[in-house]
């Protein structure tokens, strides 16, 4: 396996690596050490090179020096990123996850907590990243395959409407997570902490807002989004966030028709669908 392999590189006795879950990514426990390694996998479909994966790194640095609550990089092994045959991977410290949901409303503050310390992040991120990634993807083979013409003049035209709120001018960009959803907010024995920060980039607030409210506005009656931004607290600005969540369900659709078999009947994808298509009607 990479990650052993990577591992023993730097001196570490791994017994027993399990794989503990994967999506756009493999995670993979390397027991008995408290030491998890993410290694890109369907990500690596779509972005080359170790750049997203540095900046994830050290924005988890950046976070972890002032005890914010994010998943910190590992102190057993560099944290990377390192590659293997073909296999690109950061190493992460374990931590147990619960299996309770974490209230949406904690899940607002603790973004905003986040929020606060990454405004003092120097490092430098890619603006707008995600959502100019998935308007690129609109092109990807995978994509083109999952979904009918139809349905891609329809994410075109979303991504044509967001794009003209991107090249507006006058938003004012600060450092995200980048995918703030709620299951990247993970129920540790430590407490609540956000994982996952490999799409960090410079954007509006509302992005990461619209990443924790999008499938209750979208999917369900918004009642659960309203508390959430309550919750938040601050200033939001309620028509950037109307865009930022138009956004977020291009870039849903976009990675579900990417990553998913059969992507062309989930039912979640069809409703997300369905949604921009009635936004975008005359």
């Amino acid at each position: 396996m990479a990650a052993e392999a990577v591992a023993r590189r730097f001196g570490l006795a791994v017994r027993e690596p399990v794989v503990v879950g994967g999506y756009s990514n493999t995670i993979v426990r390397l027991a008995p050490l408290p030491v998890v390694a993410r290694i890109a996998t369907g990500t690596s479909l779509v972005r080359n090179g170790p750049a997203w994966l540095e900046r994830e790194v050290d924005v988890a640095r950046h976070l972890a020096a002032a005890d914010a609550p994010a998943v910190r990089p590992s102190a057993l092994v560099e944290a990377g990123p390192h590659s293997h045959e073909g296999l690109t991977m950061t190493f992460w410290e374990l931590v147990e996850i619960r299996p309770d949901p974490i209230d949406p409303r904690l899940a607002a503050r603790t973004l905003r907590q986040c929020h606060e310390v990454l405004d003092g992040y120097r490092g430098a991120l890619p603006t707008w990243a995600a959502i100019d990634e998935a308007s690129r993807l609109l092109d990807h083979p995978l994509v083109v395959s999952a979904l009918g013409a139809e349905e891609r003049e329809v994410l075109q035209s979303a991504a044509e409407r967001v794009g003209t709120v991107m090249r507006s001018g006058g938003v004012t960009l600060r450092p995200l997570h980048g995918d703030a959803h709620g299951q990247n907010l993970w129920n540790t024995s430590v407490g609540p902490i956000w994982g996952d920060w490999e799409d960090a980039f410079a954007g509006p607030a509302e992005w990461d807002l619209a990443c924790l409210v999008s499938a209750s506005a979208v999917l369900g009656d918004g009642s659960e989004a309203a508390e959430v931004l309550r919750c938040y607290g601050g200033s939001v600005d309620e028509a950037m966030l109307d865009h930022m969540i138009e956004a977020r369900t291009l870039q849903a659709i976009v990675w579900a028709a990417l990553l998913l078999p059969d992507a062309e009947r989930n039912p979640k994808l069809l409703a997300r669908l369905e949604w921009l298509r009635t936004r975008l009607r005359p």
